[in-house]
């Protein structure tokens, strides 16, 4: 079978976007970035941040920020859903966005929590992309994560009751077909690692940062204070500022 120079063009190009999701590896140069990250109940938050020793007044520029939460029935048990994803418009085409995903796959595989996508207020288009890949690339057996599936070996989201699988009960406030995903993903072992090792040391890196700043060595010209609390306030609060900002521009 022949095939024109059009169909081999797509072939390559997926091709590439596979491995781009096996293969990748950060961009957040531990010696230019740190990351933070926030636990509570249920809760989890991850924000990536640039520092930027040469500006003389602001060297802390928060780039990204990943949030989840637990989700209420359960879905596949037991996972976490994305509540918002955003990265910084200076830093659009990184990789960041796919490093921030990875990055909270690693930590919740390592405590038994697979990831599906936003189930109370709806996805974004770009951030759909992205689960329709890793859908795609799961039934082919490639890529970065693998759907889970209940004791009675279902993998998708029930919305109505239609099963009578009780685990694969997921609540939903869009309408059927809607969501990004109806899945619950888990990152592959081969990847698992090494997402999880880069988040630590940027997390590491997050550690002596707190110790430069309380020591004045990295500076943030709002910020009066020089306690490491105060610093972690302001990452919070740009993260928040980013997810807004970005929010509003997305498709």
């Amino acid at each position: 079978m022949r095939i024109n120079k059009a169909r081999l063009r797509k072939i390559i190009l997926e091709e590439v976007n596979r491995r781009l999701l096996i293969e990748k590896k950060t961009v957040l140069d531990p010696s230019e970035y740190g990351a933070m990250m926030e636990t509570a109940s249920g809760e989890m938050d991850i924000h990536v941040y640039k520092i930027n020793k040469d500006n003389a007044s602001d060297q802390i520029e928060v780039i990204g920020t990943i949030t989840l939460s637990k989700t209420e029935e359960p879905c596949i048990p037991r996972t976490y859903q994305v509540d918002s994803i955003a990265v910084k418009e200076a830093y659009h085409g990184k990789g960041i966005g796919l490093d921030l995903y990875r990055f909270a796959m690693g930590i919740l595989d390592k405590r038994g929590y697979g990831i599906t996508s936003d189930h109370s207020s709806g996805t974004k288009q770009k951030a759909t992309e992205f689960w329709v890949r890793l859908g795609s690339d799961a039934d082919r057996n490639a890529g970065l994560a693998y759907k889970r599936q209940t004791d009675m070996g279902n993998d998708t989201f029930d919305y109505d009751g239609s099963t009578p699988d009780p685990n694969d009960d997921c609540e939903s406030v869009m309408l059927s077909g809607n969501n990004a995903t109806d899945h619950s993903f888990r990152i592959n072992p081969s990847e698992a690692g090494s997402a999880r090792s880069q988040l630590m040391q940027l997390m590491k890196n997050h550690i002596l940062i707190r110790r430069e700043f309380e020591r004045g060595q990295i500076k943030v010209s709002s910020l009066r204070s020089l306690s490491a609390s105060v610093l972690e306030r302001y990452i919070i609060k740009e993260a928040t500022k980013v997810f807004i900002e970005e929010y509003g521009k997305a498709r």
